[in-house]
């Protein structure tokens, strides 16, 4: 015998989660964050600042995005500073989890201003032009 985790209400078919366990959406920015192109002999590294985003409360994140990147070692890092310190809850490396559209990871119980770290690098120098893109950032929290 199975048990559903979902619930059924109203007249309709309309299925709701429990609200035990159901991410809020804390944070948004819509659009293009960052993109990088260049060839396999440049390592290029950027940051960009996103705010200050409340974990307060909260065990998990949820993060949500569209990236894409075809240098294998390219990376994609979420972190935030402490005492001069970067602290990463969030660490895609490759294209295999960077061509992905999200990632749960736990957070600090605290109110933190975060960064996201984007890296151009490629393993093998074909001649070719590489690229690293990411847009349409959501955060959630549980």
């Amino acid at each position: 015998m199975m048990l559903s985790m979902y619930s059924l209400t109203g007249c309709k078919d309309n299925i709701v989660e429990p609200s035990e366990g159901t991410y809020t959406l804390q944070y948004q920015r819509p659009g293009l964050l960052d993109s990088i192109t260049g060839d396999c002999s440049v390592v290029i590294t950027r940051v960009a600042y996103l705010d200050s985003i409340d974990f307060r409360g909260a065990s998990k994140m949820k993060m949500e995005f569209d990236a894409h990147t075809d240098a294998d070692i390219s990376f994609i890092k979420f972190f935030y500073l402490n005492a001069d310190t970067a602290v990463n809850i969030i660490n895609l490396e490759g294209s295999e989890m960077i061509n992905r559209t999200s990632i749960e990871a736990d957070v600090p119980d605290s109110k933190q201003y975060c960064y996201l770290r984007l890296g151009l690098r490629s393993s093998v120098c074909t001649g070719d032009i590489f690229h690293i893109k990411l847009r349409d950032l959501k955060i959630y929290t549980k």
